[in-house]
């Protein structure tokens, strides 16, 4: 589930930034370089935002006072910086990272990214010296520099994850891809599609669907279905979902307990409410608003589901579907109060309305709870979906072999509107393998 970076450092002139390009030319490794700033001079061959963002000594000094850089080195008199935001941008679009990176750098990566991999490029120095009058960019002056350094850095001892002897380009290559392949092959892996439409009977969409990763790799999946009038419901939903994320990407699980993670989620939808209550007060056209929100969050072995409405989560699972949400409906609470018989309930045109919403003049109930990840798919719907399709015609949807997911989502939604949906629909698909 959760994408690598590969920092990849070595003595220079050993051949490391060929092993890098060699790298990203292999569409099956998935790997994206995260382009760092320098103020060195751009060379020959090279293209500004491809190798480097090549910028001047005082906009670099400004992005450090602005804390955009997890580690900063020196070499030559130059400066050079890794962007956080080049690499959250990668992990985010699902892609692994690659960091070229000088060895006092590694430092830092593993400081920010614990679970970076970490790559050293080793050659002799006669192999080096080769290269660096091969690659014929810099002084015999400089060279020597270079050679200095590098029995300098001979006496930093620092754990790399795998160390490279690099004799021959193409066979380290090789060999560094072999790896790269194991460790991302082994993860458990995340795959989704989504898909919203205004639908055939309301004039604009107030559902809204959202898929988030943040730096570690953790998933966080959202649907919402605003109410409230034409301002008021769009407004609504986008608040929640927008406040939900935002909050997701600056947050880590891995060292929480579970109830710390359930308090986390509990605490942002109040959060949020208190927004919307707020905003209300400013605009008498928000008084009413309200949204539904169902999420959940992927972590490495276990899902956290939080609810609110009848938004709805489902999980389908070697031929059997199962909604794993409750709606929150005056149907549910007088079958569990008991004052009604089911049989009857189901009748009711009243059963459907709704007893809990995210908004400033709502009840608000809030289910949290947890699920171990197993193999399987994972479906989050609006209403509009989920109340104009039957389980047997999800299920004959979600388990036809060789379909794609974004094909099985375009199913679901185009089998609802023909049953006649009366209201936006919206669906988000999630696939999940080697859990």
């Amino acid at each position: 589930m959760k994408n690598n970076i590969f920092a990849i450092t070595g003595y220079s002139g050993a051949g490391k930034t060929a092993t890098i390009k060699g790298l990203l030319s292999i569409e099956s490794l998935n790997l994206r370089l995260s382009v760092s700033c320098t103020t060195r001079p751009i060379r020959e061959g090279e293209k500004n935002h491809r190798e480097y963002h090549f910028i001047s000594k005082e906009k670099f000094m400004s992005r450090k006072r602005k804390d955009e850089f997890i580690e900063i080195t020196e070499y030559n008199g130059f400066l050079y910086g890794t962007l956080k935001s080049e690499v959250s941008a990668i992990l985010n679009n699902r892609k692994d990272v690659v960091v070229d990176v000088d060895i006092f750098g590694i430092e830092a990566i593993k400081k920010t990214f614990p679970e970076a991999v970490t790559i050293f490029i080793n050659a002799s120095n006669k192999e080096i010296l080769k290269r660096l009058k091969q690659r014929g960019t810099e002084s015999e002056e400089v060279i020597k520099e270079r050679l200095v350094k590098n029995e300098e850095l001979k006496n930093i001892q620092y754990p790399f994850d795998f160390v490279f002897h690099n004799k021959t380009l193409k066979k380290t290559i090789t060999k560094i891809k072999k790896i790269i392949l194991k460790i991302t092959e082994s993860r458990t892996q995340i795959n989704y599609s989504m898909k919203s439409i205004v639908g055939n009977f309301r004039s604009e969409n107030q559902d809204r669907v959202q898929v988030t990763q943040n730096n570690l790799g953790e998933v966080l999946c959202v649907v919402c279905d605003g109410m409230g009038g034409h301002i008021g419901g769009n407004f609504a939903a986008e608040v929640a979902i927008n406040s939900l994320s935002d909050e997701f990407k600056q947050q880590s699980f891995q060292n929480l307990s579970s109830k710390d993670i359930s308090e986390w989620l509990t605490g942002v939808i109040k959060q949020i409410n208190s927004n919307l209550k707020a905003q209300s007060k400013m605009k008498k056209e928000l008084y009413d608003m309200g949204t539904t929100l169902s999420a959940a969050i992927i972590l490495e072995s276990i899902v956290y589901i939080l609810h609110v409405g009848d938004t709805r989560v489902y999980w389908i699972n070697e031929g059997y579907i199962q909604q794993i949400t409750a709606d929150h409906n005056v149907k549910n609470v007088l079958i569990e109060e008991k004052k009604i018989p089911k049989f009857d309930i189901l009748k009711s045109k009243i059963g459907n309305a709704l007893t809990s919403a995210l908004g400033p003049n709502k009840q608000t109930k809030i289910d949290v709870f947890s699920m171990p990840l197993k193999n399987g798919k994972m479906l989050l719907t609006t209403d509009g979906v989920h109340d104009s399709i039957s389980n047997d015609e999800m299920l004959s949807i979600l388990n036809a072999k060789d379909v794609k997911l974004e094909d099985q989502v375009s199913d679901l939604i185009v089998v609802a509107e023909r049953n006649g949906s009366k209201d936006n629909l919206t669906a988000l698909l999630v696939g999940i393998q080697n859990a």
